[in-house]
């Protein structure tokens, strides 16, 4: 073996033990450890060896630093919240982009040899997983004590059943077994997962080729929505249509404050710590007493040293980096789908497509982008799409011809 071929079989290690040791500590037992740090010290970790063993980087990495490093600045400088709660607050904000950067720059391939092990370990937390769901269903009890909320417990099901797939060998029976690991979160009973797993089993049991935007994929895709909409509807109700004006609502106050904010500072926003996430009411901002948050009387009213409800939903954050931030963000999501476009093994395509979708899903009313669940799906993203292709299985296929895989990309082997 040459010294290429050892340098990408260490990295790949370092990959294989991070996922190894997330699994436990930085999803499965997350909560009750009570070391809710965990994921952000095995980031750093993973960061910092890519730092150390990676010599030529992505020119769209470097890009994303001196885009952060801006927002730190332009956050002093506006002064709305003190530096100690904006770097915080980047510290937060950035670890997507450290975790999905970090797999994506470093040159890293996971032996196969090591495939059977990672799937084994699935399994066992997948069927741990389930018989606590299964308590919980029949006695309220159960997943709450180990994994925590509900929704935790329904994202590791789905987070389990990509791993699983992904490192397969990818054939009939494995997606079967992804589907029945991905049902067991259908037991947490949350709306939004129900959403998740409609996309799931439409990506991998009915789409046949590549998306292209044509007439069929908009009444597909439209037909999709429509069932999830349906699932989803008491939420979405509740938080974006009848709630949107109720100024009780924590939830919906700040999803109609945000383009608001966004105008009044634009085009850079309100910098971090400021609004819409746990460190800017830790560090209680005056944006909240700017735009009436003070005037809310649910839950004992809202104000320094009572804040509630600010880590549950994404959206809002955007008001922090403004217009230019919005765009930002479009470009970075632009760049994955044109990536994931160009995925030739059309079963980890899907994957791809899948979490793409999963994080939109997640987000209405969520802050996964930024926990510690949606590190593990930037971490996989970045894994499939490393850009060094000529050692990443991932971006090949034998059999693929013309946009679409034999046998709807899924291997006839036993």
């Amino acid at each position: 073996m040459n010294n290429i071929g050892r340098t990408i079989y260490k990295n790949g290690n370092v990959l294989y033990w991070f996922i190894l040791l997330f699994i436990p500590f930085g999803l499965f037992f997350y909560k009750v450890t009570g070391f809710e740090a965990y994921d952000e010290v095995a980031l750093v970790t993973l960061f910092v060896y890519v730092l150390l063993t990676t010599k030529k980087y992505q020119k769209e990495v470097l890009v994303c630093g001196l885009i952060f490093l801006f927002y730190i600045v332009y956050s002093i400088y506006l002064g709305i919240n003190i530096p100690k709660a904006c770097f915080l607050d980047m510290l937060q904000q950035i670890k997507p982009y450290m975790a999905f950067y970090s797999a994506y720059s470093l040159f890293a391939v996971i032996k196969p040899s090591k495939y059977r092990k990672i799937r084994r370990y699935v399994l066992v937390f997948s069927v741990f997983l389930a018989i606590l769901l299964i308590i919980r269903a029949t006695t309220g009890f159960g997943s709450v004590l180990i994994v925590g909320h509900p929704t935790f417990a329904a994202t590791c099901s789905f987070i389990f059943a990509l791993i699983y797939l992904l490192f397969s060998d990818q054939r009939k029976k494995d997606v079967y077994i992804a589907l029945i690991i991905m049902s067991f979160g259908l037991l947490s009973t949350r709306s939004k997962f129900y959403g998740d797993y409609i996309v799931f089993v439409f990506l991998f049991f009915f789409l046949k080729r590549k998306i292209s935007f044509n007439v069929k994929f908009v009444v597909i895709f439209t037909v999709l929505i429509s069932i999830m909409v349906y699932f989803a509807w008491e939420k979405l109700n509740f938080y974006y249509i009848e709630g949107i004006d109720n100024t009780n609502i924590i939830r919906s106050l700040l999803v109609r404050k945000t383009p608001e904010i966004m105008n009044d500072y634009f085009p850079f926003g309100t910098g971090f710590a400021s609004f819409g996430n746990i460190t800017s009411g830790t560090y209680f901002s005056p944006i909240y007493h700017q735009y009436g948050f003070d005037q809310i009387r649910a839950y004992g009213g809202f104000r320094e040293g009572h804040v509630f409800f600010l880590g549950d939903t994404f959206i809002p954050n955007l008001a922090q980096y403004g217009y230019f931030g919005l765009f930002l963000l479009i470009w970075f999501w632009y760049r994955r789908w044109r990536e994931i476009k160009r995925i030739k093994n059309f079963v980890v395509y899907r994957i791809s497509i899948f979490v793409f979708f999963v994080i939109i899903i997640e987000n209405l009313a969520d802050t996964m982008y930024m926990s510690n669940r949606g590190m593990m799906l930037f971490i996989l993203l970045g894994i499939i799409l490393n850009p060094n292709s000529e050692y990443n299985k991932f971006m090949s296929y034998e059999g693929y011809e013309h946009g679409k895989c034999p046998n709807n990309g899924i291997s006839n082997r036993k």
